[in-house]
């Protein structure tokens, strides 16, 4: 049956808007953490969660960390030198964009740096995470898994089977390919199998003290934050390969032909009409008198041409 209009779905939450309100306590936090605390950082974040993160604030538990709209930070820090609280703040406000943080604290500058470069946590990679290396399962027995699991690894992409109650996965499969975005089926897949190829990693970007001191700091290399060691198990297999295929390019001769047969063709030429709708043929009155005389005989015709009624009938006496 079709959708009705008048059928609306209503709601039975009764949630306010957080709005201006939010942002201005926001502004205020940052404010009063400025007066409070001696260096500020800007840091991003790279594979975002929010377990890593609440460590990191356990750690500092002395510091604030804030993550919001990077607008309205930076609306907090000040923009110009006429909105800046202190010398030089507005500098900082360039860098914060995107998905960043902020990291006030009164700890010495060496020691927050070399934080932001030891910590970092592994977690599992999710849908459109690029991996760095290239999984692979080989065919045998997944002996980690329940035979009741064999339906939905197989909905993953698995190609295995149940035999005697144990799950056999019948060729090898390769889960992940290096360079090569995750599905949400490959993610799954790897969180199965225990396998976290995710960092979580804060990266800093620039640092400011009150005494008017503004550094902008260089994060550490891609090649670092990578896990080299490869993943060793029974059934698992990693290399850290690509191959790269040269697609040859298929040239487009569609014109040319068509150019070709216009030349072929004759001044003359007609196309075929199509003979499955037959349009009705206009007949003098001379035609239409034969025609009637074939199958008729000889009957007599009317003023219009048609046969009367009158010799019809006779005709139809007579057979």
């Amino acid at each position: 049956m079709p959708v009705s209009k008048r059928d609306k779905k209503v709601s039975l939450t009764k949630t306010t808007k957080k709005g201006m309100g939010l942002k201005q306590k926001l502004v205020e936090n940052i404010r009063k953490s400025l007066e409070t605390h001696e260096n500020l950082f800007v840091f991003t974040t790279r594979n975002m969660r929010n377990g890593p993160l609440k460590d990191a604030r356990d750690t500092w538990l002395g510091s604030r960390f804030f993550m919001g709209k990077p607008k309205v930070m930076a609306f907090a820090l000040g923009r110009t030198e006429a909105e800046e609280q202190h010398k030089d703040l507005h500098k900082v406000s360039p860098f914060v964009k995107g998905q960043c943080g902020l990291l006030l604290t009164s700890k010495p500058k060496d020691e927050v740096i070399q934080w932001f470069h030891s910590y970092s946590n592994k977690s599992y990679a999710r849908s459109g995470f690029v991996p760095t290396e290239t999984i692979k399962l080989e065919a045998g027995p997944l002996q980690e898994f329940a035979a009741a699991m064999e339906p939905h690894l197989r909905s993953l992409g698995l190609p295995t089977q149940l035999e005697k109650g144990k799950i056999i996965l019948r060729e090898d499969h390769t889960v992940c390919t290096q360079g090569v975005p995750l599905t949400p089926e490959q993610a799954g897949i790897l969180k199965l199998l225990k396998i976290q190829i995710a960092e979580f990693k804060l990266t800093p970007l620039c640092m400011w003290s009150k005494e008017g001191y503004f550094k902008k700091l260089k994060g550490p290399k891609e090649e670092s934050l990578v896990a080299t060691t490869p993943i060793t198990s029974n059934t698992i297999t990693t290399t850290t390969t690509t191959t790269t295929k040269s697609t040859p390019e298929i040239p487009n001769n569609r014109h040319e032909d068509e150019e070709m047969e216009t030349e072929k063709m004759s001044p003359d030429f007609r196309p075929r009409r199509s003979t499955r709708i037959k349009k009705p043929l206009k007949r003098t009155p001379e035609e239409r008198r034969s025609s009637i005389k074939k199958l008729t005989g000889t009957p007599s015709l009317s003023s219009k041409g048609t046969p009367s009624r009158k010799s019809v009938r006779n005709l139809k006496i007579s057979e």
